[in-house]
């Protein structure tokens, strides 16, 4: 079985939960955002 690997390109709502949902799901996931906001502060507490 191959584990599916997704990028999810920005920070913003739909990107957040965008990557919550799929990272509940199995699916490893990479979040880009290309700007320092408050996304960034969230990163420690996250448990993806």
């Amino acid at each position: 079985e191959t584990k599916m690997r997704v990028a999810v390109i920005g920070g913003g709502v739909s990107g957040l939960v965008s990557a919550y949902i799929l990272a509940k799901a199995g699916v490893h996931v990479v979040l880009y955002e290309k700007k320092l906001t408050w996304v960034a502060m969230l990163r420690p507490s996250m448990s993806m």
